[in-house]
């Protein structure tokens, strides 16, 4: 919360020093930008260094959040009935992930339509790692665009802030020093 407002103030500082032609202003825009587009590369550098152990945690907190599936009233419960509602799959590598919980039988999501009783013979076969992975490959080359646009946009507002910022510099005629 405390980012996205400093994010905000920075972009109304933005707009401020553009509109009243204030040279701090667009300078302080500027390094906020400059900050945000590095801490952006920064995120893209490390997911591609630490690719395979970002996806070794999420594999295990998944696999523990399926082993751990009760009643499906905790949130965890509910956000795991919407990913395997949605993408058609059931458990981590496949139903039998749930012989192994505390819950007796499958939950609901496992089957299509959710019936109130969903046994392994109506299950999905498919786990939901599998759905999960190919779903997330099928967008990577969106997420790509959409990154690089943002980049790009990035860019051109600190390009448009140092454009500003040296246009108001440049109208301070400065008085000859007299003694």
């Amino acid at each position: 919360q405390s980012t996205g407002s400093s994010g905000i103030n920075a972009e109304y500082g933005g707009c401020l020093g553009a509109c009243l032609q204030n040279h701090v202003l667009l300078s302080f825009y500027f390094a906020f930008m400059l900050i945000l587009l590095l801490a952006e590369i920064s995120i893209g550098i490390l997911y591609a260094v630490e690719k395979k152990t970002i996806e070794t945690q999420i594999d295990d907190a998944v696999k523990a959040a399926v082993g751990d599936y009760s009643d499906g009233t905790s949130t965890t419960d509910q956000a795991i009935a919407a990913i395997q509602t949605l993408l058609e799959c059931c458990g981590y590598t496949s139903s039998l992930d749930y012989k192994t919980g505390t819950v007796t039988g499958l939950p609901p999501s496992c089957c299509k339509g959710e019936p109130t009783v969903c046994i392994f013979a109506n299950a999905y076969q498919d786990g939901c790692k599998t759905k999960i992975n190919s779903f997330l490959g099928s967008q990577s080359m969106l997420v790509i665009i959409v990154v690089c646009g943002v980049v790009v946009l990035e860019l051109l507002t600190m390009l448009a802030a140092c454009y500003l910022r040296k246009r108001e510099l440049d109208d301070v005629i400065p008085e000859p020093y007299t003694w």
